[in-house]
Order: structure tokens, then sequence, then C-alpha cells
């Protein structure tokens, strides 16, 4: 369900990004703060810089487990690197900041062999 509310939040960011006005600075401050705030801080089930992700079993609903892979992480960053143009310096500095600590994770997901790819999963000793 979180994970479902950050597509949302991060669907609903690019399209609020395409369509800029004046009074809206605000609004995608807010956001970018909020998407800043579900960035990990803390190492625990989650290496620091990730967004959190949970999977549920199809079998068992009301369990929910840590899934500590990259793929919406990179999509995040993704999405915010296409966007910077757009945003303000404020949001800009913002922007870079959940990017920087994105990026510093990304190389416990790094091909082990070399390859210029990265694993769903964590390469590097847990």
């Amino acid at each position: 369900m979180k994970l479902i509310k950050l597509k949302i939040f991060i669907g609903f960011l690019f399209f609020v990004t395409s369509t800029v006005r004046g009074n809206d600075t605000l609004q995608i401050t807010q956001l970018l703060n909020r998407i800043s705030s579900l960035q990990n801080k803390e190492h625990g089930d989650f290496p620091k810089g990730l967004f959190p992700c949970y999977r549920m079993y199809a079998l068992n609903k009301n369990r929910e487990i840590a899934d500590p892979n990259i793929y919406f992480t990179g999509s995040i960053v993704y999405i915010l690197r296409s966007l910077l143009p757009a945003f303000t310096a404020h949001q800009q500095n913002i922007a870079k900041q959940i990017i920087l600590n994105a990026t510093e994770v990304f190389e416990k997901y790094k091909n082990q062999k070399g390859r210029p790819t990265y694993n769903f999963w964590r390469t590097d000793s847990v």
C-alpha cells in the first residue's frame, strides 16, 4: 500500500511540474519535502538512501515484509533528474540531495563482474 501511494505521489509530482505556474512552487516544494522524508535515513531493514519497499504474498495478505530492492529508488532518481530543469533553485537543492543520498546506495547493487548493470537486490555482502 505504501508503494502504491509513493507511485501516485511521484506521478502527481511529474504532472504538476509539467504544468508549472507561479503559484504551484509551494506545492512542488511540499511534494519534494515529502519525498525526502520517505527516503530511508537510518540503517535497519533498508540501507541509508533507499526508498523503503514492502512485499505482500498472495496467500498471506496480512503479512508485509521488507523488500530492499533498488528499482523504486532508481525510478525516483530518474524522474527527479529529468524534472530538475523545471524546478526553482531551492527545489533543485532538495531534489539534488535526494539524488545524492540515493546514488550512494547504488554501489551496493552494482554488478560484481564489472558489467555496467545493476541488480534488483544487493550484490555486496549484507
